[in-house]
């Protein structure tokens, strides 16, 4: 199915959405017309627009930028895959990663995102801390500059692995 693109249609598809909401509530509410089940459904519809906004902007803005989905499905699947095989087949592979990130970094001027995470590998010690203080870098790395859309997916990968690593997940 191709994503819809008609402004008219897309409105009108949230007008449905609302209506069913609405319809559903009243049903609800007229089941047990109480204030418990009114301020019940009140906290349904207020939480769960928040939990639509959770999903579908914090999650792709501030925890993950590369994960891009178009349904709780799709987010599903891709949380499973990715859990299912690392991002790096060795430590090596991951320090090469970081390595040609910094080199990138360099090049197009980000120079403080690049001093971060070359500090962050130089404090790899081989335990769980060193690992843990590289995780550090790499969020300060991502909130030093504004990076381009390579350079966030690459950090990303980059982090979710030594995310993996330090929690052992």
């Amino acid at each position: 199915m191709s994503d819809l693109r008609s402004t008219s249609l897309i409105v009108l598809k949230g007008i449905l959405f609302l209506g069913i909401v609405a319809g559903s509530a009243l049903v609800i509410f007229l089941g047990q017309p109480t204030w418990r089940v009114a301020a019940l459904l009140v906290a349904l519809a207020w939480a769960s627009a928040r939990f639509y906004y959770f999903l579908f902007y914090v999650l792709e803005r501030y925890v993950d930028p590369s994960l891009k989905y178009a349904g709780v499905v799709a987010l599903l699947k891709e949380i499973v895959a990715r859990r299912r095989a690392p991002a790096f087949r060795s430590a090596d592979e991951l320090f090469a990663a970081t390595r040609g990130l910094i080199d990138d970094l360099n090049r197009s001027g980000k120079t403080r995102a690049a001093a971060e995470l070359t500090e962050g590998m130089g404090r790899l010690n081989g335990l769980t801390d060193g690992w843990g203080l590289f995780l550090e870098a790499i969020d300060r790395a991502r909130a030093s500059v504004a990076l381009s859309a390579a350079q966030v997916s690459a950090l990303s990968t980059i982090r979710a692995e030594v995310h993996r690593i330090v929690t052992r997940r």
